[in-house]
């Protein structure tokens, strides 16, 4: 009977050590099954996480880098500028003109900058104008505007007489007159414009300076001139053979003239290219010293860059339509007339900003020299300004007075009062105090002679 009780107990150890191992087993399957998510999600999350680790460190390199690059920019484009101002300042030679005087030139005053370009044939025995034009430039306007003029026509300014412009610098130099500040002078009154700045260059110097400057220009159209040669419509042309073209005399002066001011524009067109002006500048010992002119380095720099930012390019040339002809023993002459003159130049420079003010001017000559109130007059009504009476003022004046009680409503045709008489004005802001209509009266005195 033991026997049996005995293999009882031991299938009960056996039943109950099976039953155990399953237990064990399965909480072991268990644990490895929970052990095997957490390593799942730790290796997710770490493989979530390493790239916004890297993303983070790339944008870091990348700030660096962009850092790094700007500085390096930064370093060049300051190089670069410090190359160009030492070019301008040590590189580039400016001298006044031979046939210049002493005298310093007045500061430009207001926006508008008018330069006398002066060609000429000079040897020992005389001085011959070849070439005359006004380049003039407004940078409240961006625009630049080119008068060309016929150096046959003829100025009494000189001495009383009538002599042609292309004999002004060599009967000045006969007459003991400064001959560039009487070629001025004369320009300035037969136009009605003030001149601000003057630049000359010789006649035999112009091959030179075309090929310094690398201008190559197509014709517009064909010559045959005994002198020139024969040259047909859009041919390329550079030095010297562009100087011949520019300079025929046929098939007439109107013809040359008008050839003259297309190539004027048509450079200045292309001037407005900022890389040109950089290789003008990086090169000066080319040009500078050619260049006879009473501008300052940095004056030449400032017109520089307000040409390149111009927008529109104007021009006019007075042809001998714009005179009259008078025959002599040398061929002839043309007196200008000035009514026709007025009419171009007014159409081309009248200021909108000073006609849409609409003020009205008194106009009263101080001084002992006569017809400068008339002067004056041309000197503002060409550019838009609107003068009502002229005359004499009852005793002589040292300073020029502007009396204008509302300043205010005048802003633009002080400004252009300022700029004629070039800066030499007190502005009084007070009425006239003699009887009077208009909305300013300008008293010229003698400091606006000087």
């Amino acid at each position: 009977m033991r026997k049996p009780l005995k293999s009882l107990k031991s299938l009960a150890k056996l039943r109950d050590k099976f039953q155990t191992s399953r237990i064990q087993n399965f909480i072991n399957k268990l644990n490895r099954a929970r052990k095997s998510k957490v390593t799942a999600l730790t290796s997710k999350t770490k493989s979530a996480q390493k790239p916004k680790s890297q993303v983070a460190v790339n944008k870091a390199a990348l700030f660096r880098g962009a850092r790094i690059g700007l500085i390096v920019l930064a370093i060049i484009l300051l190089g670069a500028i410090g190359i160009v101002i030492w070019k301008l300042f040590a590189g580039i030679t400016l001298a006044p003109s031979v046939l210049a005087s002493d005298t310093i030139a007045a500061p430009i005053v207001g926006d508008q900058a008018n330069i006398l370009l002066v060609g000429y044939d000079s040897n020992e025995s005389y001085s011959f104008v070849d070439f005359l034009a006004l380049v003039s430039l407004s940078v409240k306007e961006g625009k630049q505007r080119i008068v060309i003029m016929n150096p046959d026509f003829t100025t009494t300014y000189v001495d009383g007489k009538q002599i042609r412009f292309r004999n002004v610098l060599s009967n000045s130099l006969i007459k003991n007159k400064p001959p560039l500040e009487t070629l001025e002078r004369s320009v300035e009154i037969m136009l009605g414009l003030h001149i601000d700045r003057y630049v000359t260059v010789e006649v035999n110097s112009l091959p030179k300076l075309i090929q310094s400057l690398g201008i190559n220009y197509t014709t517009t159209d064909s010559v045959l001139d005994n002198d020139a040669g024969e040259y047909r419509e859009n041919q390329l042309l550079n030095d010297p053979a562009l100087v011949k073209y520019l300079a025929a005399d046929e098939p007439g002066p109107n013809s040359k003239m008008l050839r003259l001011a297309k190539f004027m524009k048509t450079e200045l067109e292309s001037n407005a290219n900022l890389w040109r002006y950089a290789s003008l500048i990086l090169n000066p010992e080319s040009w500078s010293p050619i260049l006879g002119t009473n501008m300052s380095k940095l004056e030449l720099l400032n017109w520089a860059l307000s040409v390149q930012a111009s927008q529109q390019v104007q021009y006019l040339y007075l042809s001998t339509g714009d005179a009259q002809f008078v025959p002599d023993l040398t061929g002839g002459y043309y007196v200008p007339i000035t009514l026709e003159i007025d009419q171009k130049i007014q159409d081309s420079f009248a200021r909108n900003s000073v006609i849409k003010e609409q003020g009205r001017i008194e106009v009263y000559n101080a001084t002992i020299t006569a017809g400068l109130a008339n002067v004056t007059k041309r000197f503002l009504a060409n550019q838009g300004a609107t003068i009502i009476r002229t005359g004499n003022y009852t005793e002589k004046q040292e300073r020029s007075k502007l009396f204008v009680p509302e300043p205010d409503k005048f802003v633009n045709s002080v400004n252009l009062i300022k700029e004629v008489l070039r800066g030499k004005v007190i502005v009084v802001n007070e009425e006239y105090p003699f009887n009077h209509t208009g909305d300013m009266v300008l008293v010229v005195g003698e400091d606006a002679l000087e």
